[in-house]
């Protein structure tokens, strides 16, 4: 009778020829695509060669996935690498970071901006960002993402729409001859970041809920109006503000502790963000 192989046990692998490092913030995802593409394959037709060799079992587990890939790219990641965010979508990473290199990660304490080379992060976004994104990125680094929200929040979203009902198409083309951005989103950014952190990091929630019910709209029209950058003088951001005086009304609605409410507040945001 002939004997079988003896399955290989993942630490028994030996590296592949052509190594990669793993950039900080890149998910273990992309590095796997990295690191199979240098390598002239994929890494579907590596799970199939681990798995004929014993080095994996038919039903394998990320756990096990992620541990022979560190074996076959001798991966030794750094802490920054090593950080799980859940919840939180990849993004690509800024190719001056990469030298080039596409690859994409979890960025929850990240914006838009590239501090380290003053360039939007997604190079659709712009090139080099201007001094009004920069502190914005500053502001959503040390004031928002602090308090846990990310640029995938409930709250950025709202923040986001309450900038496209406040301005039009002229301020937007106004926004990319003037910042050399690329993106809506770009254009929008300073004024995304200090709304969302006045509203919900700061007290411009209660403030503006200490106006009558019925006499909310132009204190949330005047708010919006003077945290968009260059609004013009005759803008007519009363769309944004009706939307804002709705929320302040559904808030008030709501009964319960406030260690609940944060959950309740996130509902109802995601559904008026739409």
């Amino acid at each position: 009778m002939t004997d079988q192989p003896r399955p290989i046990r993942p630490e028994e692998l030996q590296p592949l020829p052509i190594r990669r490092r793993r950039f900080a913030n890149e998910s273990f995802d992309s590095y796997i695509r990295r690191l199979a593409e240098a390598n002239g394959t994929s890494a579907k037709i590596v799970k199939t060669w681990l798995t004929q060799i014993g080095a994996l079992g038919p039903y394998v587990d990320q756990r096990e996935w992620h541990a022979a890939w560190r074996v076959l790219g001798d991966d030794h990641p750094s802490p920054a690498c090593q950080a799980v965010s859940i919840g939180v979508i990849d993004r690509d990473l800024c190719r001056r970071c990469t030298r080039g290199h596409p690859a994409s990660g979890p960025l929850p304490q990240f914006g838009l901006v590239c501090f380290k080379h003053a360039r939007w992060i997604d190079s659709t976004d712009g090139g080099s960002a201007d001094g009004g994104s920069m502190r914005a990125e500053r502001s959503f680094r040390r004031d928002i993402a602090l308090a846990g929200l990310t640029m995938e929040s409930s709250e950025m979203r709202f923040a986001s729409r309450l900038v496209q009902l406040a301005v039009d198409q002229r301020w937007i083309n106004e926004r990319h001859r003037t910042l050399d951005t690329r993106t809506t989103r770009a254009a929008q950014y300073a004024s995304q970041v200090t709304i969302a952190r006045d509203l919900f990091i700061g007290d411009g929630l209660l403030q503006l809920a200490g106006s009558p019910a019925g006499q909310r709209l132009n204190p949330c029209t005047e708010w919006l109006a003077a945290r968009i950058e260059g609004l013009a003088s005759n803008a007519e951001p009363w769309r944004a503000g009706a939307l804002l005086s709705h929320l302040i009304g559904e808030l008030e609605r709501v009964e319960m502790p406030a260690d609940l409410l944060r959950s309740v507040r996130t509902d109802i945001l995601q559904r008026l963000s739409l």
